[in-house]
């Protein structure tokens, strides 16, 4: 499955999704270890979105991604 089709499957923005993605991913290790990138998945940034802790788009990756 794809990033958007997995985005589309969890009821995401697929657009909104790989741009916060992308933001965040630039503060990963060079070679992150696959239990750092679980916060990344769709279903993680689902959970972040219902708790109402997404303020706005300029947001840091803790707001947005589940640690």
């Amino acid at each position: 499955m794809t990033f958007i089709e997995s985005a589309k499957a969890n009821h995401i923005d697929p657009r909104q999704y790989l741009t916060d993605l992308l933001k965040a991913s630039t503060i990963l290790p060079a070679f992150p270890k696959s239990e750092e990138l679980g916060a990344y998945l769709p279903w993680n940034y689902r959970r972040q979105q219902n708790m109402g802790q997404r303020k706005d788009n300029n947001e840091t990756q803790a707001t947005t991604f589940a640690a």
